[in-house]
């Protein structure tokens, strides 16, 4: 890699694509082709020390505060254009110069003044215009017109590049696993990106695809584009071009990449998107010969929007955090993997340590770039050994950007004639575009040796969470549900230990946890014993519980208000281990389950109604143990119930009327049945499926996962990675920013044992589509354990076994889980941002404010819905998390809701605010409206 903002040898080669032979009829015709354009020289300062050199097709840029081109740090800058302009017919030209910093065009070596005539004969003008950046957005664009040519862009036909020489080519190393592309978040505005076509609509708006940061809008027809230097083209190398794109009313969007040739291209790879956010990703392998390179986004009629883009050239694995990040910084190796770029430089001996050193003189610079993906956003220290021959001064720097700013410019000056060792700590930001470390001479030799640049140790808990002492509890926690105002109700049956066998008792051990003083109160149910009951959460934050129990248990309804239990009508049917959902209507269906004989019902204007229309006939063989036990079950995007599991086979339910059911097929191609798995639904019509165990084939846990999509009436499920360990009865948990917390569990899928216990938790991150692991558990929790988010942003954890006294799978307590998001770097507790004020009751398609206070109350960068809900048993019906749209003005945030209430349904939720640093708030509770 040759990167530097002094001192680039970079050369970006732009030629446009071709026309397709057969191009889609979304993809506006190519109107650029050839080697055709003018030279352009990068320079960072006013015209001295060259940066990057390249073909620009023509003038019309509009940087903003990005930087003008890859491997250039953000600031000042200058540009100079040059080569041919050729004239088809003698006329009077008038040229219209308009920049946003100081621009002067010279056509046949004379100054050319903007909007005054000019007359020039046909044939070939010399030409060259010149920009410096003066202001802190940049922008310039040449025009011309003429009696017979209407005002428009010089366009690329009409130019012709200076020459540039084989040493204005010189390929370097390209960087590997790191971002390509410059602005490719839009963030930085528009900058970076060059727009062809009519239409002027071509702009960044608020939030991004995630709910956060900037997204980018184009409407009607378009063509996009960014292009990649020279020195980021490998042949035989293979890149990876992803990103997010979301289409309105039925066009279509196009995302592609292209490269060839001088004389022809060589490949032209692209996805289309017709509906919401959605991720692609191409990979090409790039062909011999090839010496341009372009990413491009394409649109149709009536507006596409683009987000989170990013080209990688290798395997796309990072570099692991924890290691030396410097190459060769003893100089052992002469000068491998750094570039010398200017004044003189040789290598040593003998060296500080080791047999070499760096002698550098006549103001020399000598430079590694370390590519931005490489340093993660936290402290490093640099570390490096100098001595000056006559003392003068010798330099160590580094430097940091992201496209749009500098954000780290540190030195280390040494002038003692004997060696001496200097080090500095800084803590690098998110988002670097690029990084380098040099070193600077005057006039007289400087030595440098033994360079370091190493990731400070993270505090463990900064890394992997903490979990808080063990605490007995007043019973086996089996079943948990949050409470509005931030407590916990948990129970167990009728003793606090143990379950079944008298169906003559019918009460409830319960019990309220309150996590702010760590307290009990006692909460029994005095009517209905509600162990292995259904459970969900109404829309007036009550807590629903049918079924359960032995004998005449499993017929009854309760639910509590906070304080105390009450009855419901006695249901139809017996439900034990039966699936209960609150339904956006305010009906509650039960379904299922223990003596159910597969039949379901609804309460409804107060009474029970069966469902005869309702059939998961079908779905229990003699292979399969208690398929029809804790069915998975959720509201759908449409109002119906969604049954996903656990076997294999899926349906959806409309429960009006008295029911209708449709067989929505099998989950996916290899996938088998997941007994006392997990399935919550992390996103907005986005059911995440994970672990359990296929107990009809063998004694085992899975560890695979599955994302199953039910936005639509055709489910499209997408294998996940798998997680690091096999699981059942494992507990899920949605986290305030946007990841999935997964805990407990055995890999036998025994009950009420131990063997195999899953003590590590792990997190699963939709933004990397991966897993990684937390702190150890200090206690099992398997069978009959339940855990919920607090609204502090912690995770409750407790109970396990029920299996009788002298049961050694009896887990009496609980403990307490605190995220990494909640500790700072060095492991203290990370400053918080505070919701000062947020309306208590919400409705759909509501626009509301939100005033902040506290750390990073200015940059939120995610406001977050997480529904209050209850679970026992991995089955929880009730939770579901959605970001929400935002736009800002300070510290006060105009919020508005989801429109659809069969995807935010109602009821009670903790909303979080997570600064730009990933630290949430505590949540405020609010209630969602019918």
């Amino acid at each position: 890699m040759s990167t530097n903002y002094r001192v680039l040898l970079w050369f970006l080669f732009l030629v446009f694509l071709a026309a397709c032979s057969s191009p889609s009829p979304n993809i506006p015709e190519q109107p650029l082709s050839g080697l055709a354009g003018l030279r352009a020289d990068y320079y960072a300062g006013s015209f001295s020390g060259q940066v990057v050199s390249r073909i620009d097709r023509h003038v019309d840029f509009n940087w903003g505060g990005v930087a003008p081109a890859q491997g250039m740090m953000p600031g000042d800058f200058s540009v100079r254009w040059q080569g041919n302009l050729n004239v088809t017919q003698a006329e009077v030209y008038t040229f219209y110069l308009t920049a946003n910093g100081q621009a002067k065009l010279f056509i046949d070596g004379k100054a050319v003044t903007s909007n005054a005539p000019l007359a020039l004969s046909a044939g070939s003008h010399t030409f060259k215009l010149e920009f410096l950046k003066t202001n802190a957005d940049a922008a310039v664009k040449l025009e011309w017109s003429s009696p017979k040519l209407k005002r428009e862009i010089v366009a690329q036909k009409y130019l012709q590049p200076a020459t540039i020489s084989k040493a204005d080519l010189p390929f370097a190393n390209v960087q590997l696993n790191t971002n390509l592309l410059i602005n490719s978040n839009f963030e930085g505005g528009t900058g970076g990106w060059i727009k062809f076509g009519e239409s002027p609509s071509f702009n960044t708006i608020t939030p991004g695809r995630d709910g956060t940061g900037s997204a980018l809008s184009a409407a009607s027809w378009l063509w996009i584009q960014q292009d990649l230097p020279v020195s980021n083209i490998e042949a035989g190398q293979t890149y990876t071009l992803r990103g997010y794109a979301k289409a309105f009313d039925g066009g279509t969007c196009t995302l592609g990449f292209s490269g060839g040739s001088l004389g022809q291209r060589l490949f032209n790879e692209f996805v289309t998107f017709r509906s919401s956010w959605q991720e692609q990703s191409i990979s090409i392998k790039v062909p011999s010969g090839t010496v341009w390179m372009t990413v491009y986004m394409a649109t149709s009629a009536p507006e596409c929007q683009f987000d989170d883009l990013s080209l990688i050239a290798g395997s796309g694995v990072p570099p692991i955090v924890g290691t030396e990040v410097m190459n060769n910084g003893g100089f052992e190796t002469d000068f491998e993997s750094w570039g010398r770029y200017g004044g003189t430089s040789s290598i040593a001996t003998p060296g500080q340590s080791g047999s070499k050193a760096l002698q550098v003189s006549n103001w020399g610079w000598v430079q590694q770039d370390i590519p931005g993906i490489v340093l993660k956003a936290q402290p490093y220290t640099l570390s490096a050994y100098a001595r000056s021959a006559t003392g003068s001064t010798c330099v160590v720097g580094w430097v940091a950007a992201t496209a749009t700013e500098v954000v780290l410019n540190v030195r280390l000056e040494f002038n003692n004639t004997t060696w001496e060792q200097k080090t500095t700590q800084q803590t690098v930001p998110a988002n670097l575009n690029w990084s380098a470390v040099y070193v600077a001479s005057s006039a007289t030799d400087c030595f440098f040796d033994s360079f370091s640049l190493k990731p400070v140790p993270a505090s463990p808990r900064a890394i992997n969470g903490e979990w808080s002492a063990i605490q007995n509890w007043p019973l086996i926690a089996t079943h948990m549900a949050n409470l509005p105002d931030g407590r916990v109700l948990a129970w167990s049956s009728y003793d606090v230990n143990t379950f079944g066998g008298r169906p003559d008792l019918e009460y409830t051990q319960a019990t309220i946890f309150n996590p702010a003083n760590n307290t009990f109160v006692e909460a029994d149910n005095p009517r209905h014993d509600m162990f292995c009951a259904g459970l969900s959460m109404l829309p007036d934050g009550r807590v629903f519980a049918g079924g359960g129990g032995d004998g005449a248990n499993d017929l009854k309804a309760s639910v509590f208000n906070g304080s105390t239990w009450s009855s419901l009508p006695t249901m139809l049917n017996r439900h034990w281990y039966g699936t209960a959902v609150a339904m956006p209507n305010g009906e509650v269906f039960i379904g299922y389950g223990r003596g159910s004989s597969l039949r379901s019902e609804v309460l409804r204007n107060g009474a029970w109604q069966t469902l005869p229309g309702i059939s998961l006939t079908g779905i229990t063989t003699a292979t399969l143990e208690t398929p029809d036990w804790y069915p998975y079950m959720h509201v759908s995007p449409r109002g119906t119930l969604f049954h996903s599991g656990a076997t294999t086979t899926m349906h959806e339910l409309d429960i009006s009327g008295t029911g209708t059911t449709t067989n929505k097929g099998n989950r996916d191609t290899g996938e088998v049945y997941r007994q006392w798995g997990s399935a919550i639904m992390v996103d907005k019509g986005k059911i995440m499926i994970t672990g359990g165990t296929p107990r009809e084939t063998t004694i085992g846990s899975l560890k695979t996962a599955v994302m199953l999509d039910i936005n639509t009436t055709t489910p499209v499920a997408t294998k996940l990675p798998d997680m690091n360990y096999t699981r059942t009865y494992q507990t899920t948990v949605l986290l305030p920013n946007g990841e999935v917390f997964i805990a407990g569990g055995n890999g036998t899928g025994v009950e009420f044992s131990d063997a195999q216990s899953r003590l590590i938790p792990e997190i699963y991150s939709p933004n990397t589509n991966s897993w990684r692991e937390g702190a150890a558990m200090r206690v099992p929790r398997n069978y009959h354990s339940t855990g919920t988010l607090l609204q502090d942003g912690r995770i409750l954890m407790a109970g396990g076994g029920l299996c009788g006294a002298g049961c050694g799978a009896n887990h009496q307590d609980g403990e307490i889980y605190s995220p990494s998001y909640l500790f700072n770097f060095d492991g203290t507790l990370a400053a918080r941002p505070v919701i000062a004020t947020v309306p208590t009751v919400l409705g759909h398609n509501q626009t509301f404010s939100v005033n902040m206070s506290g750390s990073g109350a200015d940059s939120i960068g995610k406001f977050t819905l997480i529904k209050l809900s209850a679970t026992t048993h991995a089955m929880n019906t009730d939770l579901r998390r959605m970001d929400v749209a935002f736009s800002q003005s300070g510290s006060t945030y105009s919020l508005t809701t989801e429109a659809n209430k069969n995807v935010l349904t109602p009821g009670y939720y903790f909303l979080f605010a997570v600064n730009s640093q990933g630290v949430p708030s505590v949540a405020a509770t609010v209630r969602v409206s019918q």
